[in-house]
């Protein structure tokens, strides 16, 4: 699985320009998340498949996710301020479901970070439609 995650992120800048930036971005939030709900269901050699999903997009995470970071934050001074927030709240992420997958089990954490995510990327999908300045970068 690590070797995906590796491959994928050697290759990230070649999958950005022949996929979108936006379009492996969107991508990436919704097979994530699905990922991670039918990881729940799925108790076979299929999960392995999974898995490998869920290391591409540990793969592409931080070459797709720093540049962008850095590209959209103009003023260096807060540069590094947003980079070390992007580190915290992914950590506090971790934070927040490892104890789920203690208490209850890790299928109801895999349950829970794939709802999250989902309604996540729906709340970013509805911002994303109703942001006049989306509009104006995409044409």
């Amino acid at each position: 699985v690590y070797l995906v995650a590796a491959f994928t992120a050697r290759h990230a800048d070649r999958l950005r320009r022949a996929l979108g930036e936006r379009e492996i971005l969107w991508g990436l939030i919704a097979v994530l998340a699905t990922s991670f709900v039918a990881l729940h269901q799925i108790h076979s050699d299929w999960a392995l498949a999974l898995l490998a999903v869920q290391a591409v997009a540990s793969g592409l995470y931080s070459p797709m996710v720093k540049p962008l970071l850095n590209r959209e934050i103009h003023d260096s001074s807060r540069r590094a301020t947003m980079l070390s927030v992007e580190s915290i709240a992914r950590r506090g992420a971790m934070i927040a479901f490892a104890p789920v997958a203690g208490i209850y089990g890790a299928s109801a954490a895999m349950i829970l970070c794939g709802a999250v995510g989902l309604a996540g990327f729906a709340i970013l999908a509805a911002l994303h439609r109703h942001c006049p300045a989306t509009h104006a970068n995409s044409n």
